[in-house]
């Protein structure tokens, strides 16, 4: 895998890269380009059924979703503003994409209504895990991913999974929503992954409020609840934690 990475970088990134920088190109330009490219550029063909057509587009997002990043750091742009943006449009861009999936695949009303509450509820319980937390949605914590391997039970994988899917690559193919929409167009069962897709984020989002509330009420029974208190810093676990020089 590392190995057709480096080949992928090479043969395709670098070029258009390159490209990037000599046109004077910024990364939050692409970023934001590639935000209204995928949304309406996919969303179009996701509606009208021109499904393959919808993977394309998506794939030269993904391109691009890459070449922002390497554009900020061979241009030292990188920017807090760039990751806002950034972590802005990927909401933008799934909203927009599952949307389109809906309406090309004739979902009922109800799913659609529970399937948006739901991601509605889950981007807004993120945001307080990477406010409260210092989860990143991209890299997840590391402490927390060294916590919970203190103890690898079977449950205590399965919650670090569902809190960080970041921490490995079975939480990440569950926590990445753009798998079940390219098996769905491969094997043509995108009806039956949009049904799954609202299923994990209704269950995530009722997980997530529940744990989160366990932790206001300072519930420590849990290893997951220890493991979210030494990243709070107005718990006193996050200071005892780093006074041990853990």
């Amino acid at each position: 895998m590392k190995e057709y990475s480096k080949q992928f970088y090479k043969n395709i990134s670098r070029p258009i890269v390159r490209f990037f920088i000599k046109a004077h190109i910024t990364a939050n330009q692409i970023t934001v380009f590639n935000i209204f490219f995928m949304t309406f550029g996919a969303g179009y063909f996701f509606a009208i059924g021109r499904f393959w057509l919808a993977l394309l587009v998506c794939g030269l997002s993904a391109m691009l979703d890459y070449a922002d990043g390497d554009v900020a750091k061979a241009t030292s742009g990188y920017t807090p503003a760039g990751k806002w943006i950034d972590t802005f449009g990927d909401i933008i861009k799934q909203n927009g994409i599952m949307g389109a999936i809906a309406v090309g695949t004739g979902m009922p009303p109800l799913i659609i209504v529970i399937f948006f509450v739901s991601n509605a509820a889950l981007n807004v319980i993120s945001f307080h895990y990477n406010s409260t937390f210092g989860f990143d949605s991209y890299t997840g914590n590391e402490l927390f991913r060294k916590y919970m391997d203190m103890k690898p039970t079977l449950l205590n994988k399965a919650l670090k999974n569902i809190i960080d899917p970041t921490s490995s690559w079975i939480g990440l193919i569950f926590g990445t929503v753009r798998y079940f929409i390219v098996i769905g167009i491969i094997f043509g069962i995108l009806p039956i992954m949009f049904y799954v897709i609202t299923t994990i984020d209704v269950f995530k989002a009722i997980f997530m409020f529940a744990i989160y509330a366990l932790h206001l009420a300072e519930y420590k029974k849990l290893w997951l609840c220890q493991a979210l208190a030494i990243l709070d810093k107005e718990r006193q676990e996050f200071y005892q934690v780093r006074n041990k020089g853990d």
